[in-house]
Protein backbone atom coordinates (compact mmCIF):
# COMPACT_ATOMS: atom_id res chain seq x y z
CA UNK A 1 0.00 0.00 0.00
CA UNK A 2 2.80 2.35 0.92
CA UNK A 3 4.54 1.56 -2.44
CA UNK A 4 1.47 2.59 -4.37
CA UNK A 5 1.25 5.84 -2.44
CA UNK A 6 4.88 6.66 -3.17
CA UNK A 7 4.30 5.99 -6.93
CA UNK A 8 1.24 8.21 -7.03
CA UNK A 9 3.15 10.95 -5.20
CA UNK A 10 6.02 10.79 -7.71
CA UNK A 11 3.63 11.11 -10.67
CA UNK A 12 1.88 14.10 -9.15
CA UNK A 13 5.20 15.79 -8.43
CA UNK A 14 6.29 15.37 -12.11
CA UNK A 15 3.04 16.83 -13.35
CA UNK A 16 3.57 19.91 -11.17
CA UNK A 17 7.21 20.49 -12.20
CA UNK A 18 7.09 19.91 -16.03
CA UNK A 19 4.89 22.94 -16.97
CA UNK A 20 7.42 25.22 -15.27
CA UNK A 21 10.38 24.11 -17.42
CA UNK A 22 11.27 26.65 -20.27
CA UNK A 23 10.79 25.62 -23.87
CA UNK A 24 13.82 26.70 -26.06
CA UNK A 25 13.39 27.74 -29.69
CA UNK A 26 16.25 26.97 -32.07
CA UNK A 27 17.80 29.48 -34.47
CA UNK A 28 19.36 32.93 -34.22
CA UNK A 29 17.12 35.94 -33.83
CA UNK A 30 14.40 34.17 -31.76
CA UNK A 31 13.31 34.99 -28.22
CA UNK A 32 12.67 32.57 -25.38
CA UNK A 33 8.85 32.46 -25.21
CA UNK A 34 8.75 31.55 -21.50
CA UNK A 35 10.96 34.32 -20.04
CA UNK A 36 10.97 36.80 -22.99
CA UNK A 37 14.79 36.97 -23.11
CA UNK A 38 17.80 35.87 -25.18
CA UNK A 39 20.96 34.24 -23.92
CA UNK A 40 23.73 35.64 -26.27
CA UNK A 41 24.49 38.46 -28.71
CA UNK A 42 24.89 36.06 -31.66
CA UNK A 43 21.53 34.52 -30.88
CA UNK A 44 19.76 37.87 -30.61
CA UNK A 45 20.88 39.68 -33.80
CA UNK A 46 20.75 39.13 -37.56
CA UNK A 47 22.73 41.02 -40.25
CA UNK A 48 22.41 41.13 -43.99
CA UNK A 49 23.73 43.43 -46.75
CA UNK A 50 22.94 44.09 -50.41
CA UNK A 51 23.55 46.55 -53.27
CA UNK A 52 21.12 48.72 -55.25
CA UNK A 53 21.52 48.24 -58.21
CA UNK A 54 22.58 44.70 -57.46
CA UNK A 55 25.06 43.75 -60.20
CA UNK A 56 25.84 46.48 -62.75
CA UNK A 57 25.84 50.28 -62.75
CA UNK A 58 26.94 53.11 -65.03
CA UNK A 59 30.15 54.97 -64.24
CA UNK A 60 29.37 57.85 -61.78
CA UNK A 61 25.93 56.33 -61.03
CA UNK A 62 24.92 56.19 -57.38
CA UNK A 63 25.19 52.66 -55.91
CA UNK A 64 23.65 52.08 -52.48
CA UNK A 65 25.39 49.66 -50.13
CA UNK A 66 22.70 48.83 -47.55
CA UNK A 67 23.46 47.09 -44.22
CA UNK A 68 20.48 45.85 -42.16
CA UNK A 69 20.54 44.80 -38.51
CA UNK A 70 17.52 43.23 -36.81
CA UNK A 71 16.79 41.94 -33.31
CA UNK A 72 13.81 40.45 -31.46
CA UNK A 73 14.31 42.91 -28.57
CA UNK A 74 15.62 46.44 -29.13
CA UNK A 75 18.88 48.29 -29.79
CA UNK A 76 20.80 49.89 -26.94
CA UNK A 77 23.49 52.61 -27.18
CA UNK A 78 24.95 53.35 -30.63
CA UNK A 79 25.82 51.21 -33.61
CA UNK A 80 29.23 51.64 -35.30
CA UNK A 81 30.10 50.64 -38.86
CA UNK A 82 33.60 50.11 -40.17
CA UNK A 83 34.48 52.66 -42.88
CA UNK A 84 34.10 51.44 -46.45
CA UNK A 85 37.20 52.01 -48.58
CA UNK A 86 36.98 51.59 -52.34
CA UNK A 87 39.65 52.59 -54.86
CA UNK A 88 38.61 54.66 -57.91
CA UNK A 89 35.30 55.62 -56.33
CA UNK A 90 33.75 58.41 -54.29
CA UNK A 91 32.45 56.95 -51.01
CA UNK A 92 30.04 58.78 -48.70
CA UNK A 93 29.98 56.95 -45.37
CA UNK A 94 26.74 56.17 -43.57
CA UNK A 95 27.39 58.79 -40.88
CA UNK A 96 25.54 58.71 -37.56
CA UNK A 97 21.96 58.27 -38.73
CA UNK A 98 20.11 55.07 -39.61
CA UNK A 99 16.57 54.27 -40.69
CA UNK A 100 14.75 52.60 -37.76
CA UNK A 101 11.49 50.64 -38.04
CA UNK A 102 9.77 47.42 -36.93
CA UNK A 103 8.78 44.40 -39.03
CA UNK A 104 6.51 41.40 -38.49
CA UNK A 105 7.86 38.06 -39.69
CA UNK A 106 6.11 34.75 -39.03
CA UNK A 107 4.17 36.22 -36.16
CA UNK A 108 7.26 37.76 -34.51
CA UNK A 109 8.10 41.48 -34.20
CA UNK A 110 11.64 42.61 -35.13
CA UNK A 111 13.38 45.93 -34.47
CA UNK A 112 15.34 46.90 -37.59
CA UNK A 113 18.14 49.35 -38.39
CA UNK A 114 19.17 50.13 -41.97
CA UNK A 115 22.45 51.90 -42.76
CA UNK A 116 23.25 53.17 -46.28
CA UNK A 117 26.70 53.88 -47.73
CA UNK A 118 26.67 55.75 -51.07
CA UNK A 119 29.19 54.65 -53.70
CA UNK A 120 30.01 56.49 -56.96
CA UNK A 121 32.32 54.49 -59.28
CA UNK A 122 34.65 56.60 -61.41
CA UNK A 123 36.10 53.93 -63.73
CA UNK A 124 34.86 51.02 -65.80
CA UNK A 125 35.82 47.96 -63.77
CA UNK A 126 34.61 45.42 -61.18
CA UNK A 127 34.42 46.75 -57.64
CA UNK A 128 34.71 44.35 -54.70
CA UNK A 129 33.45 45.32 -51.23
CA UNK A 130 34.96 43.26 -48.39
CA UNK A 131 33.02 42.22 -45.32
CA UNK A 132 32.26 45.22 -43.08
CA UNK A 133 32.42 44.85 -39.29
CA UNK A 134 29.37 46.21 -37.43
CA UNK A 135 29.43 46.74 -33.65
CA UNK A 136 26.11 47.01 -31.80
CA UNK A 137 24.41 46.59 -28.45
CA UNK A 138 21.00 44.96 -27.85
CA UNK A 139 18.80 44.26 -24.84
CA UNK A 140 18.43 40.66 -23.72
CA UNK A 141 14.85 41.21 -22.57
CA UNK A 142 15.72 40.63 -18.91
CA UNK A 143 17.23 43.99 -18.05
CA UNK A 144 20.75 43.35 -19.35
CA UNK A 145 22.72 44.60 -22.41
CA UNK A 146 24.49 42.31 -24.87
CA UNK A 147 27.27 43.83 -27.02
CA UNK A 148 29.25 42.35 -29.87
CA UNK A 149 30.26 42.56 -33.53
CA UNK A 150 29.02 40.94 -36.71
CA UNK A 151 30.39 41.07 -40.24
CA UNK A 152 28.60 41.45 -43.58
CA UNK A 153 29.28 39.13 -46.47
CA UNK A 154 31.57 40.37 -49.31
CA UNK A 155 29.79 41.90 -52.31
CA UNK A 156 30.76 42.98 -55.83
CA UNK A 157 29.35 44.98 -58.73
CA UNK A 158 30.44 46.02 -62.21
CA UNK A 159 30.69 49.66 -63.37
CA UNK A 160 30.41 50.18 -67.14
CA UNK A 161 30.45 53.07 -69.60
CA UNK A 162 27.11 53.02 -71.46
CA UNK A 163 27.42 52.78 -75.24
CA UNK A 164 25.87 56.24 -75.89
CA UNK A 165 28.56 57.82 -73.66
CA UNK A 166 31.66 56.19 -75.14
CA UNK A 167 34.06 58.80 -76.47
CA UNK A 168 32.52 61.61 -74.41
CA UNK A 169 34.33 63.44 -71.63
CA UNK A 170 33.24 65.08 -68.39
CA UNK A 171 29.81 63.41 -68.28
CA UNK A 172 27.70 62.14 -65.39
CA UNK A 173 24.93 59.56 -64.93
CA UNK A 174 21.75 60.77 -63.25
CA UNK A 175 17.97 60.82 -63.56
CA UNK A 176 17.81 64.62 -63.80
CA UNK A 177 20.26 67.40 -64.65
CA UNK A 178 19.19 71.03 -64.64
CA UNK A 179 21.41 74.00 -65.51
CA UNK A 180 20.29 77.62 -65.49
CA UNK A 181 22.03 80.99 -65.59
CA UNK A 182 21.25 84.67 -65.07
CA UNK A 183 23.17 87.80 -66.14
CA UNK A 184 22.92 91.04 -64.19
CA UNK A 185 22.20 92.89 -67.44
CA UNK A 186 20.85 91.97 -70.86
CA UNK A 187 22.07 95.16 -72.57
CA UNK A 188 23.62 94.69 -76.01
CA UNK A 189 26.26 97.37 -75.46
CA UNK A 190 28.57 97.98 -72.52
CA UNK A 191 30.86 100.81 -71.51
CA UNK A 192 34.46 100.71 -70.32
CA UNK A 193 34.38 100.08 -66.57
CA UNK A 194 31.07 98.17 -66.61
CA UNK A 195 30.81 95.03 -64.47
CA UNK A 196 28.50 92.22 -65.64
CA UNK A 197 27.56 89.56 -63.10
CA UNK A 198 26.74 85.99 -64.10
CA UNK A 199 25.18 83.36 -61.81
CA UNK A 200 25.10 79.68 -62.85
CA UNK A 201 23.16 76.99 -60.92
CA UNK A 202 23.77 73.27 -61.63
CA UNK A 203 21.54 70.60 -60.03
CA UNK A 204 21.55 66.80 -60.36
CA UNK A 205 19.59 64.04 -58.62
CA UNK A 206 21.42 61.19 -56.94
CA UNK A 207 24.85 62.82 -57.06
CA UNK A 208 26.90 64.87 -54.57
CA UNK A 209 27.68 68.45 -55.60
CA UNK A 210 31.41 67.68 -55.71
CA UNK A 211 30.84 65.41 -58.76
CA UNK A 212 29.09 68.02 -60.93
CA UNK A 213 31.05 69.05 -64.07
CA UNK A 214 33.35 72.07 -63.73
CA UNK A 215 34.21 74.47 -66.56
CA UNK A 216 37.20 76.87 -66.39
CA UNK A 217 36.63 80.62 -66.72
CA UNK A 218 39.54 82.15 -68.62
CA UNK A 219 40.40 85.84 -68.66
CA UNK A 220 40.56 87.56 -72.06
CA UNK A 221 42.66 90.60 -73.09
CA UNK A 222 40.61 93.63 -72.11
CA UNK A 223 38.01 91.60 -70.18
CA UNK A 224 38.72 90.85 -66.53
CA UNK A 225 37.15 87.69 -65.10
CA UNK A 226 36.64 87.45 -61.33
CA UNK A 227 35.18 84.21 -59.95
CA UNK A 228 33.84 83.76 -56.42
CA UNK A 229 34.37 80.42 -54.62
CA UNK A 230 31.41 78.21 -55.63
CA UNK A 231 28.70 77.32 -53.13
CA UNK A 232 28.45 73.52 -52.68
CA UNK A 233 25.09 72.27 -51.40
CA UNK A 234 23.95 68.67 -50.79
CA UNK A 235 20.23 68.31 -50.01
CA UNK A 236 17.80 65.42 -49.48
CA UNK A 237 14.46 65.70 -51.30
CA UNK A 238 11.92 62.94 -50.50
CA UNK A 239 14.72 60.54 -49.65
CA UNK A 240 16.65 61.35 -52.85
CA UNK A 241 19.97 63.15 -52.67
CA UNK A 242 20.29 66.33 -54.73
CA UNK A 243 23.65 67.97 -55.46
CA UNK A 244 23.74 71.69 -56.25
CA UNK A 245 26.60 74.04 -57.14
CA UNK A 246 26.15 77.82 -57.48
CA UNK A 247 28.81 79.78 -59.36
CA UNK A 248 29.11 83.57 -59.56
CA UNK A 249 31.38 85.25 -62.11
CA UNK A 250 32.00 88.96 -62.70
CA UNK A 251 33.17 90.22 -66.11
CA UNK A 252 34.84 93.67 -66.02
CA UNK A 253 35.12 95.70 -69.26
CA UNK A 254 38.63 97.18 -69.07
CA UNK A 255 38.92 98.59 -72.60
CA UNK A 256 36.91 98.90 -75.79
CA UNK A 257 36.34 95.74 -77.80
CA UNK A 258 34.20 92.63 -78.25
CA UNK A 259 34.58 89.35 -76.36
CA UNK A 260 32.98 85.94 -76.76
CA UNK A 261 31.89 84.04 -73.65
CA UNK A 262 31.87 80.43 -74.91
CA UNK A 263 28.94 78.09 -74.55
CA UNK A 264 28.88 75.34 -71.96
CA UNK A 265 27.84 71.83 -72.95
CA UNK A 266 26.86 69.46 -70.14
CA UNK A 267 26.70 65.80 -71.24
CA UNK A 268 24.84 63.29 -69.11
CA UNK A 269 23.42 59.78 -69.27
CA UNK A 270 19.71 59.62 -68.44
CA UNK A 271 19.23 56.59 -66.18
CA UNK A 272 15.46 56.64 -66.77
CA UNK A 273 15.60 56.47 -70.58
CA UNK A 274 19.05 54.94 -71.13
CA UNK A 275 19.88 57.75 -73.59
CA UNK A 276 22.62 60.36 -73.84
CA UNK A 277 21.42 63.93 -73.32
CA UNK A 278 22.98 67.39 -73.51
CA UNK A 279 22.16 70.57 -71.62
CA UNK A 280 23.56 73.79 -73.09
CA UNK A 281 24.26 77.28 -71.87
CA UNK A 282 24.49 79.42 -75.05
CA UNK A 283 27.47 81.61 -75.86
CA UNK A 284 27.22 85.36 -75.35
CA UNK A 285 29.07 88.34 -76.76
CA UNK A 286 30.01 91.43 -74.75
CA UNK A 287 30.87 94.50 -76.84
CA UNK A 288 31.41 98.20 -76.33
CA UNK A 289 30.13 100.94 -78.61
CA UNK A 290 31.75 100.82 -82.04
CA UNK A 291 32.36 97.04 -82.00
CA UNK A 292 30.07 94.41 -83.49
CA UNK A 293 29.72 90.82 -82.36
CA UNK A 294 30.54 88.39 -85.20
CA UNK A 295 27.68 86.46 -86.76
CA UNK A 296 26.95 83.11 -85.20
CA UNK A 297 28.59 80.21 -87.06
CA UNK A 298 26.40 77.93 -89.12
CA UNK A 299 23.99 80.59 -90.39
CA UNK A 300 23.36 80.66 -94.13
CA UNK A 301 24.38 78.20 -96.82
CA UNK A 302 27.98 77.09 -97.37
CA UNK A 303 29.67 78.55 -100.43
CA UNK A 304 32.84 77.86 -102.38
CA UNK A 305 35.41 80.27 -100.99
CA UNK A 306 38.29 79.43 -103.35
CA UNK A 307 39.78 82.41 -105.28
CA UNK A 308 41.77 82.22 -108.56
CA UNK A 309 45.45 82.98 -107.99
CA UNK A 310 45.53 85.81 -110.59
CA UNK A 311 42.88 87.73 -108.60
CA UNK A 312 44.56 87.31 -105.24
CA UNK A 313 46.90 90.34 -105.44
CA UNK A 314 44.18 92.88 -106.50
CA UNK A 315 41.85 91.58 -103.81
CA UNK A 316 44.53 91.92 -101.13
CA UNK A 317 45.30 95.48 -102.28
CA UNK A 318 41.66 96.54 -102.15
CA UNK A 319 41.28 94.83 -98.78
CA UNK A 320 44.23 96.72 -97.29
CA UNK A 321 42.89 100.02 -98.62
CA UNK A 322 39.44 99.38 -97.13
CA UNK A 323 40.97 98.27 -93.84
CA UNK A 324 42.98 101.51 -93.55
CA UNK A 325 39.86 103.56 -94.30
CA UNK A 326 37.79 101.68 -91.71
CA UNK A 327 40.45 102.16 -89.05
CA UNK A 328 40.50 105.92 -89.73
CA UNK A 329 36.69 106.12 -89.53
CA UNK A 330 36.64 104.06 -86.34
CA UNK A 331 39.16 106.37 -84.67
CA UNK A 332 37.09 109.41 -85.57
CA UNK A 333 33.92 107.68 -84.38
CA UNK A 334 35.54 106.83 -81.05
CA UNK A 335 36.43 110.44 -80.48
CA UNK A 336 32.89 111.58 -81.24
CA UNK A 337 31.00 108.94 -79.22
CA UNK A 338 31.09 110.69 -75.89
CA UNK A 339 30.84 114.29 -77.17
CA UNK A 340 33.26 116.93 -75.91
CA UNK A 341 36.15 115.42 -74.02
CA UNK A 342 36.09 116.41 -70.32
CA UNK A 343 39.23 117.91 -68.84
CA UNK A 344 41.42 116.12 -66.35
CA UNK A 345 40.23 118.52 -63.66
CA UNK A 346 36.59 117.70 -64.44
CA UNK A 347 37.29 113.97 -64.26
CA UNK A 348 39.11 114.44 -60.97
CA UNK A 349 36.15 116.35 -59.49
CA UNK A 350 33.71 113.68 -60.70
CA UNK A 351 35.90 110.99 -59.14
CA UNK A 352 36.08 112.83 -55.81
CA UNK A 353 32.27 113.10 -55.78
CA UNK A 354 31.88 109.36 -56.49
CA UNK A 355 34.31 108.63 -53.65
CA UNK A 356 32.43 110.87 -51.21
CA UNK A 357 29.08 109.23 -52.05
CA UNK A 358 30.47 105.68 -51.90
CA UNK A 359 29.77 104.85 -55.59
CA UNK A 360 32.57 102.35 -56.16
CA UNK A 361 31.67 101.16 -59.66
CA UNK A 362 31.12 104.72 -60.90
CA UNK A 363 34.54 105.71 -59.53
CA UNK A 364 36.10 102.79 -61.38
CA UNK A 365 34.34 103.81 -64.61
CA UNK A 366 35.77 107.35 -64.30
CA UNK A 367 39.27 105.92 -63.82
CA UNK A 368 38.99 104.00 -67.08
CA UNK A 369 37.57 107.06 -68.85
CA UNK A 370 40.65 109.07 -67.81
CA UNK A 371 42.96 106.24 -68.91
CA UNK A 372 41.24 106.01 -72.30
CA UNK A 373 41.42 109.76 -72.98
CA UNK A 374 44.60 110.90 -71.23
CA UNK A 375 46.56 107.80 -70.23
CA UNK A 376 48.26 106.93 -73.55
CA UNK A 377 48.42 108.40 -77.04
CA UNK A 378 45.58 106.97 -79.15
CA UNK A 379 44.03 105.11 -76.20
CA UNK A 380 45.70 101.80 -77.13
CA UNK A 381 46.51 100.65 -73.60
CA UNK A 382 43.32 99.76 -71.73
CA UNK A 383 44.64 98.22 -68.50
CA UNK A 384 45.37 100.25 -65.39
CA UNK A 385 47.77 97.55 -64.22
CA UNK A 386 49.86 97.91 -67.41
CA UNK A 387 49.67 101.69 -67.30
CA UNK A 388 50.85 101.97 -63.68
CA UNK A 389 53.46 99.24 -64.07
CA UNK A 390 55.01 100.92 -67.12
CA UNK A 391 55.49 104.12 -65.11
CA UNK A 392 56.90 102.50 -62.00
CA UNK A 393 53.96 103.77 -59.93
CA UNK A 394 54.09 100.96 -57.38
CA UNK A 395 52.12 102.77 -54.68
CA UNK A 396 49.29 103.60 -57.09
CA UNK A 397 49.36 100.03 -58.47
CA UNK A 398 48.94 98.62 -54.95
CA UNK A 399 46.03 101.03 -54.39
CA UNK A 400 44.34 99.92 -57.61
CA UNK A 401 44.72 96.23 -56.69
CA UNK A 402 43.11 96.89 -53.29
CA UNK A 403 40.20 98.63 -55.01
CA UNK A 404 39.65 95.70 -57.40
CA UNK A 405 39.86 93.16 -54.58
CA UNK A 406 37.31 95.06 -52.48
CA UNK A 407 34.90 95.40 -55.41
CA UNK A 408 35.20 92.04 -57.19
CA UNK A 409 37.20 89.74 -54.90
CA UNK A 410 35.74 86.80 -52.91
CA UNK A 411 35.38 88.99 -49.78
CA UNK A 412 33.37 91.81 -51.31
CA UNK A 413 32.25 94.78 -49.24
CA UNK A 414 28.43 94.95 -48.85
CA UNK A 415 28.17 98.15 -50.93
CA UNK A 416 31.11 97.93 -53.30
CA UNK A 417 34.34 99.67 -52.38
CA UNK A 418 34.47 100.58 -48.73
CA UNK A 419 36.42 102.92 -46.45
CA UNK A 420 40.13 103.08 -47.13
CA UNK A 421 39.86 101.14 -50.42
CA UNK A 422 37.52 103.79 -51.85
CA UNK A 423 39.86 106.57 -50.71
CA UNK A 424 42.81 104.89 -52.46
CA UNK A 425 40.69 104.71 -55.61
CA UNK A 426 40.22 108.49 -55.43
CA UNK A 427 43.95 109.02 -54.90
CA UNK A 428 44.76 107.50 -58.30
CA UNK A 429 43.81 110.80 -59.98
CA UNK A 430 45.21 113.08 -57.29
CA UNK A 431 47.35 116.02 -58.38
CA UNK A 432 50.56 114.38 -57.18
CA UNK A 433 49.78 111.12 -59.01
CA UNK A 434 48.86 112.93 -62.26
CA UNK A 435 52.12 114.86 -62.17
CA UNK A 436 54.00 111.61 -61.64
CA UNK A 437 52.29 109.93 -64.61
CA UNK A 438 53.06 112.76 -67.00
CA UNK A 439 56.64 113.13 -65.76
CA UNK A 440 57.25 109.44 -66.51
CA UNK A 441 56.27 109.81 -70.19
CA UNK A 442 59.21 109.78 -72.61
CA UNK A 443 58.12 110.82 -76.11
CA UNK A 444 59.89 108.99 -78.90
CA UNK A 445 61.14 106.10 -76.75
CA UNK A 446 58.54 103.68 -78.05
CA UNK A 447 58.30 102.13 -74.58
CA UNK A 448 54.59 102.86 -74.09
CA UNK A 449 53.44 101.25 -77.31
CA UNK A 450 55.32 98.02 -76.65
CA UNK A 451 53.99 97.80 -73.10
CA UNK A 452 50.42 98.34 -74.25
CA UNK A 453 50.57 95.21 -76.39
CA UNK A 454 51.23 92.94 -73.42
CA UNK A 455 48.41 90.62 -72.22
CA UNK A 456 46.09 92.12 -69.63
CA UNK A 457 46.83 89.56 -66.87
Amino acid sequence: MSGKLRWIGTVLLCLLICPCLPARNAGAGTVDEADGGISSFAEGIQVRAWLEPAEAAAVTQQVRFIIELSTRTWFVHGTRLEDVELADAVVQQAGGFATNFTRRDKGLTWSVQQWTVFLYPLKEKTYRIPGIVVTASIADGKGHTLSGSVQTRPLAFRAVVPEPMRGRKNWIATTRLEVRERYSTQADRQEVGDAIGRTIVIEADGLPAMMLPIFPNKALPGLGVYEDPPRIIDDVNRGERVGRRIEHITYLIERRGAWRIPERLYSWFNLNTGQAEETRLPERWLATEGFEAPASPGKGALRDSSVPLRLLAPILGVGLFLFAGLMLLRRRKRRSLSGPRPSEAALRRALEKAVRTGQGEKALRILYQWLDQYGTPGGNCGSWRQFLGSRGARRELASFNRCMSALYGPDQAPKGLAGASLETCGGLLGRRSLARYHAAEKPGSGQQDSLCELPLF
